[in-house]
């Protein structure tokens, strides 16, 4: 029983200091906020003099192709991963300067001191060396969840000064640690009886292995044929996800082309890097009928369409905004954002432009509308809230300020008419016109306060968006 409870009451004790280191350490943080590629020159091997330059072509190529991928995101995996990495790079630094502590410890043994003050200055490397063992222990059993790390970070394309890196002359772990980067694309290229042999490798340094390896073989002629597959795999890999391009050709030159509701150009709009799947087009212009469709990306896929629209019969009009994106209202009924092309209202209409942070535009728009309205928004610097509040304050203070000045107007009247009851009337006279000014006044606040009231009643019914 005793044994029980010693074993308990040590299980509960561990837990108690685990937790509470948990609480006064801290945890390693990701100071990196970028992540880092790096491509080098390839490792020639048996080149004849005419195919040197192609160490140096090949990866530039590459380079020129992928410079596009602007983002990396992070798989849940590779997060994880990451988190050990940064553990590790913690504990490293930790056991380094335990052994600097260390060492520093047995030098002073043999210092030229005073015996006190070597022995104080032993017992603080000691206590330093207590606080990193305890740091380091702490580190090997903390758990990865609780650093934070971001889901994706903008990719930063490093080289030597303008140029490539050198082929790594050792492993390429060591070659990345030394470069400062998270992937290294490295090769080489082997010349055998007139025949090129190309190998292209993604190494990563976080998870210590080359997570893509491409090999080809031919004239050169033939190598430069087979580089796009390759490119789209380390696009992929550099994307951190699947990918799709997409090029959207109108005529006329001026047509508005939207895609998933979102305006994106005139005329042509080229999109790289999509996320694959269903995909809205919308093409439109005035006096041409609109084209919508709905398309599907596969991963990889370089998608091309044209629009030759159709001019439009019917009398259509072109509202556009500065800035772009303002949502449209025809009589209360949303009909999409600017810019847009509608046709026009067989009747006089209301037409209500609305845009987050800028000030609500009305008109009317009817049949004798112009085909093309071009309007300039306003910023608007004053919130809708707050200004409801303070139409609301305004209100209270003038009801206040009228109910405040009744008591007043009644007083000067009693006494106007005690006087005049009494006999006095100079004294009357006086309250009697003090009377009239303070209905007067009582007049000038009554109707300021219908003013304050119409106005905390129109910011109440202020249409939001």
């Amino acid at each position: 029983m005793k044994k029980r409870t010693l074993a308990a009451g040590l299980f509960f004790s561990i837990l108690l200091i685990s937790l509470y280191s948990q609480e006064t350490e801290t945890i390693p943080v990701d100071k990196e906020t970028q992540w880092i590629v790096g491509f080098t020159a390839l490792e020639g091997i048996h080149l004849s003099t005419e195919n040197l330059y192609l160490t140096h072509s090949i990866p530039l190529i590459f380079k020129e192709k992928l410079q596009s991928v602007r983002t990396h995101t992070f798989a849940s995996g590779e997060i994880i991963d990451y988190r050990r990495f940064i553990i590790k790079q913690a504990l490293t630094q930790a056991i380094q300067e335990l052994i600097s502590l260390q060492k520093q410890r047995d030098q002073e043994l043999f210092t030229q001191k005073k015996e006190y003050e070597k022995q104080k200055a032993v017992e603080n490397f000691e206590k330093q060396i207590e606080e990193k063992k305890q740091r380091i222990t702490y580190l090997r059993n903390l758990d990865p969840k609780l650093i934070e790390f971001p889901e994706s970070k903008p990719i930063l394309y490093k080289d030597d000064n303008g140029k490539l890196f050198a082929p790594p002359k050792f492993s390429a772990l060591q070659y990345a640690e030394e470069k400062g980067v998270h992937v290294l694309i490295w090769g080489s290229l082997e010349e055998v009886q007139n025949f090129l042999y190309l190998e292209i490798n993604v190494f990563d340094r976080v998870l210590e292995k080359t997570i893509f390896t491409y090999k080809e073989g031919g004239s050169r002629e033939d190598l430069y044929k087979y580089f796009g597959d390759a490119v789209n795999k380390i696009t992929t890999l550099l994307l951190g996800r699947e990918w799709a391009s997409l090029l959207v050709s109108a005529k006329p030159q001026n047509a508005y082309i939207k895609i998933n509701d979102e305006f994106k150009g005139l005329g042509s709009v080229e999109l790289r890097y999509m996320q694959p799947g269903k995909v809205k087009i919308e093409v439109s212009s005035p006096g041409f009928k609109s084209e919508e469709k709905e398309v599907e990306l596969s991963p990889h896929q370089s998608a091309e369409y044209d629009f030759a629209l159709e001019q439009s019969r019917q009398e259509d009009v072109f509202i556009e905004t500065y800035p772009q994106g303002a949502n449209v209202y025809i009589d209360s009924l949303w009909v999409g954002k600017t810019p847009l092309i509608i046709e026009k209202p067989f009747v006089m209409s209301k037409l209500l432009l609305k845009k987050k942070d800028y000030g609500d535009y009305f008109t009317r728009i009817g049949p004798g509308s112009p085909g093309r309205i071009e309007i300039g928004l306003l910023k608007s610097y004053i919130d809708p809230t707050d200004y409801q509040e303070k139409m609301a304050l305004n209100f209270y203070n003038s009801f206040g300020a009228f109910l405040l000045s009744l008591p007043f107007t009644l007083f000067s009247f009693g006494l106007s008419y005690d006087y005049a009851n009494a006999g006095f009337n100079e004294e009357s006279r006086i309250f009697f016109y003090t009377y009239r000014w303070g209905v007067f006044i009582n007049c000038v606040l009554f109707a300021r306060t219908i003013y304050d009231l119409i106005l905390y009643i129109r910011a109440g019914d202020r249409p939001q968006g």
